[in-house]
């Protein structure tokens, strides 16, 4: 038992490794990889924002993901240390992405220094490897754990709150970066995916007949890729308005940023206060 939680870690901590071995790659290559550059375009933020709607109301219980994944794990746990091994890769697959609010900043700072890149991962792969560990090491503390039950699926409900709480902010993030007028324009787009997952959670069941099975869940996909149409049509609506060249904020008139314009006050010998942050 001991062994196989040691092979299980090992398959988190070489997943994280080839993960962080990608990003590089890509970084090498060119690319401006990092953790909080993604969220400077609107399309990406929309496209979070439907992730985590989407996936609230699938812990609501509107429809059923991930039937199949969830039975992943068990047709390699009679396989041996591969099976083990597997384990771990499957855990950093469904788990890494939960990582992102508390680990950004180190990941940003690992991408952005690659000479701290792989102790960095390896450590995040070690906190997350470490509790297979624990219990293959102490099976007694299988024992303190919760007992699966009926306060599992009332917990799951309970966690689409926070992910709805963060639709919220990326909705707000997505109006800073193109306009309160693009809101509506989105909040169609996301009745619209909620309307196609009702169907799809209704109608998509095994119970139904096969044909409908399909019609819902091409009905499903056709909402979603309507999203993405009203996204864009949020984000050139927004675009075609002008928002004038001056703004009064903190007291004082605030002009918008051009290097032009800094160019000319340098040389005019003027003091130039640049008002520069993020909204994430």
């Amino acid at each position: 038992i001991r062994k196989h939680g040691l092979v299980d870690a090992a398959g988190v901590i070489v997943s994280l490794w080839v993960l962080v071995a990608v990003l590089l790659g890509l970084r090498f290559a060119g690319e401006q990889i990092g953790w909080g550059f993604q969220f400077q375009e609107p399309k990406f933020v929309a496209f979070m924002l439907l992730v985590m709607f989407v996936f609230g109301l699938n812990l609501s219980g509107l429809f059923e993901i991930g039937t199949s994944l969830t039975g992943a794990g068990s047709d390699v746990d009679d396989k041996g240390y591969k099976g083990s091994f597997f384990s771990g890769i499957l855990a950093v697959l469904v788990a890494t992405p939960c990582t992102g609010p508390f680990m950004g900043a180190a990941l940003s700072f690992a991408v952005s220094k690659p000479i701290y890149a792989f102790p960095i991962c390896t450590a995040l792969a070690v906190g997350l490897a470490l509790p297979y560990v624990l219990l293959s090491w102490y099976p007694v503390l299988v024992e303190k754990l919760p007992r699966p039950g009926p306060w599992m699926e009332t917990f799951k409900q309970f966690m689409a709150f926070p992910l709805f709480a963060t639709a919220i902010w990326l909705l707000a993030i997505f109006t800073k970066g193109t306009g309160e007028g693009s809101v509506t324009w989105l909040l169609a787009g996301l009745l619209v995916v909620g309307f196609g997952l009702w169907i799809y959670g209704r109608y998509g069941t095994l119970m139904q007949k096969a044909r409908t099975q399909w019609i819902a869940r091409a009905t499903a996909i056709a909402c979603i890729c309507l999203f993405g149409w009203t996204t864009v049509k949020a984000i050139a609506i927004e675009r075609a308005v002008s928002t004038g060249d001056t703004v009064e904020k903190f007291g004082m008139t605030w002009h918008k940023y051009s290097p032009e314009k800094v160019v000319a006050l340098h040389n005019e010998g003027k003091g130039i206060f640049i008002d520069f942050t993020a909204s994430w």
